[in-house]
């Protein structure tokens, strides 16, 4: 902690392009969902005022000092030993390209392994929301984003790509997150099969383990297509969240899933036992 206090300045002034961003994305699709499929009383509800802390917290130097800083002192020996510049001769463009297909590969099973028995519990925070939003893309459990930029930072590291390339992926990802889990119900109509679309994703959330357990892809869609993890959707789903599981409060989000972890329940089950997993509302 003492090494962010000693660069906080540095660390505020590298966030600020980071959130500033992030809000002008979420802002920017907010605005569009709104006209397109008004919701005034939702955005009014503690569960999307939940969602936008989430938002918040994630791209400030708060996350920074939690997760960054510790990450890049434990990893950094790691990320120095698998350095191995596969991509160093290329030229901007092309670094770029095959950076990002190759960072959408590893972020389609990345979040194929949130969905596993133990991080389940984990990833459940983000689909315990009952109406998503565009800011519901932020609901993530610290130990979901602790996950997330280790993974993109070793690919990094064996492709040797600029730092750059990172970046704008991160920046095209908060606006396709929160596309995707905005009210718009677009398909892309034949890109559909190619691009993620807002209803594509929407399967993802619904309350049908068959139908959730489905369609994990960010950017293209194709990598559910190639590994028999797609779902087709001509609607969206009437009731999206998990059943028998309620986090109303930010604390009850925050150590329920280490109860679940623990206890190696995984809340996607149909036992009558996980049904009833649930936090009292206080």
């Amino acid at each position: 902690m003492r090494e962010f206090y000693s660069n906080f300045p540095l660390i505020a002034l590298l966030s600020l392009p980071r959130f500033g961003i992030a809000v002008a994305a979420a802002t920017a699709v907010f605005l569009l969902d709104y006209l397109i499929r008004p919701r005034p009383a939702l955005f009014r509800t503690r569960t999307c005022l939940h969602d936008v802390l989430y938002y918040a917290f994630h791209n400030s130097v708060l996350a920074s000092a939690v997760l960054v800083i510790p990450e890049r002192r434990l990893f950094l020996p790691l990320l120095r030993l698998i350095n191995c510049q596969i991509l160093a001769a290329l030229p901007a463009l092309p670094d770029f390209v095959v950076f990002f297909v190759a960072a959408d590969f590893v972020s389609y099973w990345h979040h194929r392994w949130m969905h596993s028995r133990f991080l389940w519990a984990f990833h459940s925070v983000h689909h315990e929301q009952r109406e998503v939003t565009v800011f519901t893309s932020g609901r993530r459990h610290l130990i979901e984003a602790a996950t997330t930029p280790i993974m993109l930072l070793a690919l990094a590291a064996v492709l040797g790509s600029q730092p750059q390339d990172a970046l704008w992926f991160f920046i095209l990802r908060y606006l396709k997150d929160a596309t995707l889990h905005s009210g718009l119900r677009w398909n892309y109509g034949p890109l559909y099969w190619i691009v993620v679309s807002p209803l594509f994703h929407s399967a993802h959330h619904s309350t049908e383990v068959e139908v959730s357990n489905s369609n994990f892809g960010v950017f293209f869609s194709f990598w559910d297509m190639i590994f028999g993890t797609h779902r087709y959707t001509s609607f969206a789903p009437e009731r999206q969240g998990v059943d028998g599981l309620s986090m109303p409060t930010l604390w009850s989000q925050f150590w329920l899933p280490f109860k679940m972890a623990k206890q190696g329940i995984e809340t996607r089950s149909t036992s009558p036992e996980l049904a009833s997993t649930t936090v009292n509302r206080e």
